[in-house]
């Protein structure tokens, strides 16, 4: 077990204490929560897909858990909702886990909630903002709100560019859309870094996909970076909690793919200067494939993503000239991207 293992090991378990001393949110009479007798989910690690095409579940969403990322089981969000169009996003707050998605008929955002760590889920509920996407949405918590990023209702990934557009709410009920002045030819990633909020987006096709990271202190006035020297059209990231007791502020990881699908990670802890891309290999050597975006957990520990070839998703963890291993296959199947998160 090398150096960046034992890191990312303490780290989730930094992570998963801290989750614990938290109280669960209880809804008010008004809630969208539906009573229910249904236990917790007992997960550290999250991740949340839609079912296959052709299958009767196609338009659910399902949730695959993890207590250590190598042990999975699934759940289907039972709220008996309006059905899922593409790719879902979530993110935890106030307790309460929030899996956001596109309507089953429509480009137009819902969302869903459980205030009982999975157990129960509330009926889907619309953005109020009339907020809607043709590609992946992606989503994070800071500073009291949550933040939703996605392209515009025209983009379509290989065929043309999109603005960057993101939502947020300070109470999960009323939303605010803010249309960016950036063009990204890939769907925007938002995610946390340390003291800031940052939106990773692909600013050039030509002469090869590169990166540029937008960052902010309030997630309303943001700063754009310079233009990095790599990029990928699917791609996320992520920055584990930053403690002081655990020495140096952890890494930013990049997981992307390339033209062909092929997986590669990279690191930053200044989201200026990065490490060479590493290749996802499997453990007998071969290199790690997929045909959508990638998710990476909170903590950086686990990786997960759709097979290239069928609809299995797959799992990777720490390991080997810094980068990740491909273990085995999850629990699951999907079409689309699948989304990944850490809960308490």
């Amino acid at each position: 077990m090398n150096r960046r293992t034992i890191l990312i090991l303490l780290y989730a378990a930094f992570a998963l204490a801290s989750c614990q001393k938290k109280e669960i949110e209880n809804p008010s009479s008004n809630s969208l929560i539906a009573s229910s007798n249904a236990a917790q989910i007992n997960a550290f690690y999250r991740y949340f897909y839609k079912g296959t095409g052709n299958s009767t579940d196609a338009n659910k969403i399902f949730s695959g858990n993890s207590v250590n990322g190598s042990n999975w089981t699934f759940s289907a969000l039972n709220n008996s909702g309006l059905g899922a169009n593409g790719s879902p996003a979530a993110t935890v707050f106030n307790g309460n886990i929030y899996v956001f998605h596109r309507s089953a008929t429509s480009n137009y955002l819902y969302y869903t909630r459980s205030a009982d760590l999975g157990g129960s889920w509330a009926a889907d509920a619309m953005l109020g903002n009339f907020a809607a996407t043709s590609g992946d949405l992606s989503a994070c918590t800071y500073g009291g709100k949550m933040f939703l990023a996605y392209p515009s209702n025209d983009f379509h990934l290989g065929n043309n560019s999109t603005t960057i557009h993101y939502s947020y709410s300070s109470d999960g009920s009323n939303w605010t859309e803010v249309n960016l002045p950036y063009t990204s030819f890939g769907d925007p990633y938002i995610f946390t870094f340390h003291s800031a909020i940052c939106i990773l987006y692909t600013s050039t096709l030509s002469p090869a996909p590169a990166f540029t990271i937008l960052t902010s202190v309030d997630g309303i006035n943001w700063t754009k970076g310079s233009q990095l020297n790599f990029g990928y059209f699917r791609y996320a990231a992520a920055t584990p909690i930053n403690s002081m007791d655990l020495g140096t502020p952890p890494s930013t990881v990049i997981v992307g793919m390339d033209p062909d699908g092929q997986l590669k990670t990279t690191m930053s802890t200044d989201l200026v200067n990065w490490t060479t891309p590493v290749k996802i290999t499997t453990r007998s050597g071969q290199l790690a494939y997929t045909s959508r975006r990638p998710a990476i957990s909170g903590s950086c520990g686990v990786v997960i993503y759709k097979a290239k070839t069928n609809a299995s998703i797959i799992y990777a963890l720490p390991g080997g000239d810094n980068g990740y291993l491909e273990w085995a296959n999850a629990i699951g199947t999907t079409d689309e991207s699948p989304f990944m998160i850490d809960t308490p």
